[in-house]
């Protein structure tokens, strides 16, 4: 288990290493992935690079936050998105979350998909 917490406590510091800079220089805002995401829920024909960063970003999202949570298991876990969710159902909690809040869209697509999915997902035992 202790490589287990190396791992996930390196993909956090990774992952959060950008927080620190200036907020233009976001450079995966809640726009880029709301512009991906509708990309993989239009119609045919769509723009498959898009809607593969879509699918990449909410795969890697989905995918950290449960190796984080292994690593950390005394933590409790605010989100619990389902297991059997799929990732056209993960991209429509998030479009809905940036239709209703567009204010936010500047902001990082992480922190907008954990806003997204504590609100559609919340765990309801500790």
């Amino acid at each position: 288990m202790t490589v287990m917490r190396f791992f996930a406590a390196l993909l956090l510091v990774v992952g959060l290493s950008g927080t620190g800079q200036a907020q233009a220089e976001v450079r995966f805002t809640g726009n880029h992935l709301r512009e991906a995401c509708t990309a993989l829920m239009a119609e045919r024909p769509y723009n498959e690079m898009a809607a593969g960063e879509c699918v990449g970003f909410l795969s890697g999202f989905q995918q950290s936050y449960e190796l984080v949570m292994l690593a950390f298991p005394k933590q409790r876990r605010p989100v619990c998105i389902p297991p059997t969710a799929s990732i056209g159902q993960l991209a429509g909690v998030f479009l809905k979350y940036a239709k209703d809040n567009p204010e936010t869209l500047h902001l990082h697509a992480g922190a907008l998909c954990f806003d997204a999915f504590l609100a559609a997902f919340p765990c309801t035992s500790l």
